[in-house]
């Protein structure tokens, strides 16, 4: 059921996706972002799983979860849980990496939208990992739940990740709003200055005229 769900969602994913964006889909595809997320989970689970709980989790990718001990399944769901927890804190880690590049290029506007992208796909990534391949597995490993409860990963993480998410929008928009404003400011501020060097002068019936040119002719000379 596992490979149906996930195959049921790369699908409407894709769907959507290429529908909304078009050829701009590449948009979401940042190898820098990925390897931050990915080596993170990796360097967690190295660290805090020993060899037998890898050797468990290898045999339940080989469709062998059927022969586990209780103890394996026990292993294999806190593994489960460690990897779900790590994609999340890798994701808000990013995405606090993109806001503080954002910060450091506020007035250099072609540099804020790495840090931008950076900030919103490693969230991202670190979701689709932990929602779609961690938490469900930890959640058919982990046995029965107790009083009731259905055993799952603390959405806390999740809450305040999508806080920061809307703070990092916002700045963003801020940021956007003053740049825009003071490129405008400066086009108005170079037309005043380009029609303050025209000259001035008066033709032959003492009537104002202004030269394109910017120099007088004698006919404009009103003396």
């Amino acid at each position: 059921m596992w490979l149906i769900g996930t195959a049921l969602f790369a699908t409407l994913f894709s769907w959507v996706v290429l529908s909304s964006m078009g050829d701009r889909w590449g948009v979401l595809i940042d190898p820098n972002s990925m390897i931050f997320v990915i080596a993170g989970i990796l360097a967690v689970l190295l660290l805090s799983h020993r060899k037998d709980t890898w050797s468990a989790v290898y045999r339940c990718l080989c469709s062998q979860a059927h022969i586990l001990t209780p103890q394996e399944r026990s292993n294999v769901a806190g593994f489960m849980h460690t990897g779900s927890r790590a994609a999340l804190a890798f994701g808000i880690l990013g995405q606090v990496l993109g806001l503080m590049v954002i910060l450091m290029n506020m007035d250099d506007p072609a540099k804020i939208g790495p840090g931008m992208a950076m900030a919103l796909l490693t969230l991202f990534y670190g979701i689709i990992i932990s929602e779609i391949v961690f938490n469900p597995l930890y959640k058919r490993f982990a046995g029965e739940p107790e009083k009731g409860k259905s055993p799952s990963v603390s959405r806390a993480p999740l809450y305040m990740s999508l806080a920061v998410t809307g703070f990092i929008i916002a700045s963003f928009w801020v940021c956007m709003t003053s740049v825009t404003g003071s490129s405008c400011t400066e086009q108005r501020r170079e037309q005043t200055m380009d029609v303050s060097e025209q000259a001035f002068g008066y033709d032959k019936d003492g009537v104002l005229v202004v030269s394109p040119t910017g120099a007088i002719s004698p006919a404009m000379d009103g003396n």
